[in-house]
């Protein structure tokens, strides 16, 4: 699913956890102290207040009583489509897509942060909410997507504009002692990448020019090879070969970009030996051939972008590569 909601009542810690999906936090009822980051960054949480995440980033929430909160999960991918669409529509393709969302984060991203609502539109915006919460609920998305669609995109128009590049503030030391003391978790739509599979996936991108064996990518992370690849697939939605091909071309991408480089050249400073294989996995993964690519990625940089889009989603983007 490219997009799920869920509303939850509790009065237990939500125990900080990770997703590799966008997360957009909505404070209906309540209040608490809401804990940020890898670094624990902290600050004081109500009704009314909207909570932006990007990828990867720990979230955790300490109630002060009951507390509820709708969560609205988003997939980097459909995000990127959106732009793709939006913005840039003579793309072909999402390699591209997210090349170009990945330079125009960097500068603007925010990997979290707190956005006001005036009360109309937080009124709107929960009204979406409840909608989407309502199809997710009854697995229906697939069924309904178009409609489903519509209502995250509306609840994006409504945060969006009023979005700021502020960071809460520093927790003190108690905050930061009941956060890692949580234990209780709320029950969730989705699960945490595990530990061994963000490490596996730390250590293909960063060898990912090298042949590295199977086995030793299960030994670094302590499962056998089996396990490894059951483990990985489920959580990537693709073998560890699959993913690490998937960097390859996107490092063929940039260097298809920024270099004359003949193909074969950038085919072995990515990897891959076989000139015939890499050329054959870029055509599959992108749709046409690199040095075809390569032509269609100059007439892109020479083609104006258009001044007006539906969502500014900009920095909502975060790629690890």
């Amino acid at each position: 699913m490219p997009f799920c909601a869920q509303t939850i009542t509790t009065r237990r810690i939500h125990v900080p956890a990770a997703y590799d999906w966008m997360e957009v936090v909505t404070i209906r009822r309540g209040s608490g102290l809401v804990v940020c980051g890898d670094e624990q960054i902290s600050a004081a949480t109500r009704e009314g207040d909207v909570w932006l995440l990007t990828p990867n980033v720990p979230c955790g929430i300490r109630p002060d009583g009951t507390l509820t909160l709708t969560r609205l999960f988003l997939a980097v991918r459909y995000m990127v489509e959106q732009i793709r669409w939006q913005r840039w529509p003579c793309l072909s393709d999402e390699v591209t897509a997210r090349m170009i969302a990945q330079d125009i984060a960097r500068e603007q991203l925010k990997r979290f942060q707190n956005v006001r609502i005036e009360r109309s539109g937080y009124e709107r915006l929960c009204g979406l909410l409840d909608a989407l919460v309502a199809v997710s609920a009854a697995q229906r998305i697939r069924d309904k997507y178009y409609e489903s669609a519509a209502l995250a995109l509306g609840a994006l128009g409504i945060i969006m504009p009023n979005a700021q590049r502020t960071a809460p503030t520093r927790p003190t030391r108690l905050e930061v002692e009941l956060a890692r003391r949580a234990s209780l978790a709320c029950a969730s739509a989705l699960t945490p990448l595990r530990t061994e599979v963000r490490q596996a996936r730390a250590l293909i991108e960063l060898h990912y020019r090298e042949s590295v064996p199977l086995e030793w990518l299960a030994n670094q992370v302590n499962l056998s090879k089996q396990q490894f690849h059951r483990v990985f697939t489920a959580q990537m939605r693709k073998t560890p070969l699959a993913y690490r091909d998937s960097i390859r071309i996107q490092a063929m991408v940039r260097l298809l970009l920024e270099t004359d480089a003949p193909v074969a050249e950038i085919a072995k400073r990515v990897g891959w030996a076989d000139l015939d294989r890499a050329v054959n996995v870029f055509a599959d993964a992108v749709g046409m051939r690199p040095d075809c690519y390569r032509d269609r990625l100059r007439t892109v940089e020479q083609t104006p972008l258009p001044e007006d889009h539906l969502i500014l989603a900009d920095d909502l983007l975060v790629f690890r590569h």
